[in-house]
């Protein structure tokens, strides 16, 4: 039976545990400092997206509540924070400089069209995707911005005393 002792100040081990932890910590290092870019936009992005998204609750009628988005908000701050890791360690394993603002990029892009979307319920109107990739792409001839925002239709107002909360909603759905 080996000691532990033995196993532990065995210079071949120790050579391997040094070379192992230094790897770890080089990539932990680097991916820290890839991370660390990532933060407050992230943030920005999130906080957009709580107040557009309350905004647009309220407007279609809804009970907002604080326990409500501070569970989303809270869920938005953990999915955020696995991007940002997945987004360093890319870059980091792989070494490509591009690849961290490529998937966080994405990220915050679709969480921003999400947002202004909300802003733009509040006001009746409407995100056109189809309209702003035809923009964006000019593949079709859209000379400006009019086929992007179109108008929307107002939201039903719901009669007093029977007003459901969106988790009331889903989770009478689920049942």
């Amino acid at each position: 039976m080996v000691k532990l002792t033995a196993l532990i100040t065995n210079p071949t081990a120790l050579a391997i545990q040094t070379a192992i932890g230094a790897t770890a910590l080089f990539y932990l290092q680097g991916a820290s400092a890839e991370a660390i870019k990532w933060i407050l936009p992230s943030i920005a992005a999130i906080l957009v997206d709580l107040k557009c998204g309350s905004d647009a609750a309220k407007y279609r009628g809804e009970t907002v509540r604080f326990s409500t988005a501070r569970r989303r908000t809270g869920n938005k701050i953990v999915a955020y924070s696995c991007w940002i890791f997945v987004a360093a360690s890319l870059k980091v394993s792989f070494g490509f400089n591009w690849i961290a603002p490529v998937v966080m990029g994405s990220v915050i892009t679709i969480e921003l069209v999400s947002a202004f979307s909300n802003y733009l319920e509040t006001k009746n109107k409407r995100l056109n995707i189809k309209g702003l990739f035809s923009f964006i792409g000019k593949k079709t001839g859209n000379e400006g911005l009019e086929n992007i925002i179109e108008e929307a239709e107002a939201p039903k107002t719901k009669p007093k005393g029977k007003e459901k909360s969106h988790d009331q909603t889903r989770n009478n759905s689920t049942a």
